[in-house]
C-alpha cells in the first residue's frame, strides 16, 4: 500500500506511512481511505480486519455527510469540514483512582490510568498514562498500556469502611475443562483463552480502560478485575470491547461486545464477569472456539514457578508471558482498601495485565487473577506483585451462571 496520494486519496490506518495514523490494536495497518471528487467526499474500507462503520452500518464505500461518525474498528472519529478527527482534539489526562487508603496505614491506593487520545486532521496518536509520584504505599493497578510515561498524583483518602470478607466456597459449578498434563503445557493454546479489553467509560471524553480478561463458564464469560471495567467513581463502563489471537504473534482480533454483570462484580476483592452479548457484527454472541478456562481452588507451594498471561501496554498488541515464583500469601482483612488474601508473585507485572491469567507453570492450571503492583514507601522503583487466588472468583462465577 503506497502512501497517501490523489489517486489513493488520504489512506487512514495504524502504518506508519499513512496520511492518517491511529496508533490502536483495533485498527488495520492500512485500514480506510477518505477521497475527495470535486464534490463529494467518500469513505472506502480497504478490507480491514474490524471493519469500518459509518454510523453504526459496516461500510464498503459510502459518501459522508457532516457530522457523521465513524468507528475504525473501535476508535471513534467524526466527519467534519471535510476532515476525519477525533471529536474532541486536545483530551485531557484522567486518573481513575479507587477506593482511597487510610491516612494513618497508608495501605494500598488502587489506581488505574486512563487512556488518553489525541487528535488531529493529519496524524492522530494514542497517548496513555500510568503510574504514582507520591509516598505512600501504594498498588499501582496495572490497566492501561503505556506507549509514553508519565508520572500520575495520588488523591487524599476519602473514606475508612471496613471491607466484608468474602467467603470462598472449596467447589465450583464451571465446566471441567482438562488442563494440559505436566510438562506438556500448550501456552499457544491457553493463551487464546486470554482476551485483551478495552472498557470505554467515557467514550466521549476518550476515555478507556485497558486490560486483559479469561474466558470462562461455557466460553461466553470472561473474568477480569473490577478497576478494569469500572470508572473513577465505580460506574460500570459501557461498551466493553474484546479481543483475541488466533495464533502467537497474529494482530488481535475483535471478536465480541460485552457487559458488566452487576451480581458478579466486587470492588473489594477488585474482580468482575463480564457476559459476552454481541459480535463484532452487530449480531448475538454465539459459543466461541476460545476454550473456557477451569477455575477451582487450589494451593500453591511456596516458591513454585508461575507463568502470568495477558495484553500488557508494553508489550504491544500480540500476548505477552512472564515467569516468576510463588512468594507468599498477603492477607487485606480489615484493610480500607481491599479484603482477603493476594498471592504474592516476583513475576514481571505491567499496565494492561491487570485482570489476565495466571497459570502453574509446571501443569498450566489457573491459580489466580494479576491484579496490582505494591511499592515500598521508600522506594518507589520496586514492586510486589499481587495475584488475587482463583478461589475468591468462584462466588462471582456462580453468580453470573444464575443472573443467566
Amino acid at each position: 500500500m503506497a502512501a497517501s496520494s490523489p489517486e489513493t486519496g488520504l489512506v487512514i490506518g495504524r502504518a506508519s506511512d499513512c496520511g492518517l495514523v491511529l496508533s490502536h490494536q483495533s485498527v488495520s495497518p492500512h485500514h480506510a481511505a477518505l477521497h475527495f471528487d470535486g464534490e463529494q467526499f467518500g469513505l472506502q474500507d480497504l478490507s480491514s480486519v474490524n471493519g469500518t462503520f459509518v454510523n453504526g452500518v459496516r461500510i464498503v464505500a459510502t459518501v459522508l455527510n457532516e457530522g457523521d461518525v465513524v468507528h475504525l474498528g473501535t476508535v471513534v472519529l467524526e466527519f467534519a469540514d471535510g476532515q476525519l478527527q477525533i471529536p474532541s482534539v486536545s483530551k485531557k489526562k484522567a486518573s481513575v483512582s479507587k477506593k482511597k487508603a487510610s491516612a494513618s496505614k497508608k495501605k494500598a491506593l488502587l489506581i488505574a490510568a486512563a487512556a488518553v487520545a489525541i487528535g488531529a486532521a493529519i496524524a492522530v496518536q494514542a497517548s496513555f498514562f500510568a503510574g504514582s509520584d507520591d509516598a505512600q504505599q501504594t498498588a499501582v493497578v496495572a490497566t492501561t498500556p503505556t506507549t509514553t510515561a508519565a508520572p500520575t498524583t495520588t488523591a487524599a483518602p476519602t473514606t475508612t469502611a471496613t471491607p466484608t470478607t468474602t467467603a470462598a466456597p472449596t467447589t465450583t459449578a464451571t465446566p471441567t475443562t482438562t488442563q494440559p498434563p505436566a510438562s506438556k503445557v500448550d501456552w499457544d493454546l491457553l493463551s487464546r483463552s486470554v482476551v485483551s479489553i478495552d472498557a470505554f467509560c467515557d467514550e466521549e471524553d476518550g476515555l478507556v480502560n485497558q486490560g486483559s480478561g479469561t474466558v470462562v463458564l461455557d466460553g461466553d464469560h470472561v473474568l477480569t478485575n473490577h478497576h478494569v471495567v469500572t470508572d473513577e467513581a465505580g460506574g460500570v463502563c459501557d461498551p466493553i470491547a474484546l479481543w483475541g489471537m488466533n495464533s502467537r504473534g497474529d494482530e488481535l482480533v475483535l471478536f465480541a461486545f460485552g457487559e458488566v454483570i452487576p451480581e458478579a462484580l466486587d470492588p473489594e476483592l477488585d474482580l468482575a464477569v463480564i457476559r459476552l452479548t454481541y459480535d463484532k457484527e452487530g449480531e448475538p454472541f454465539k459459543l466461541s472456539w476460545r476454550t473456557p478456562i477451569e477455575i477451582v481452588e487450589r494451593e500453591l507451594r511456596l516458591g513454585e514457578d508461575l507463568m502470568l498471561v495477558g495484553y500488557p501496554g508494553a508489550g504491544g498488541d500480540t500476548i505477552s508471558l512472564f515467569e516468576g515464583i510463588f512468594s507468599g500469601l498477603r492477607d487485606y482483612d480489615g484493610d480500607d482498601t481491599w479484603s482477603g488474601e493476594f498471592y504474592k508473585t516476583s513475576a514481571t507485572m505491567q499496565p494492561g495485565l491487570s485482570g489476565g491469567a495466571a497459570f502453574r507453570t509446571e501443569t498450566g492450571e489457573f491459580v489466580g487473577v494479576p491484579s496490582a503492583r505494591v511499592y515500598l514507601p521508600e522506594d518507589l522503583g520496586d514492586y510486589v506483585g499481587h495475584i488475587r487466588p482463583a478461589k475468591y472468583a468462584i462466588p462471582l462465577l456462580s453468580a453470573a451462571a444464575r443472573a443467566n
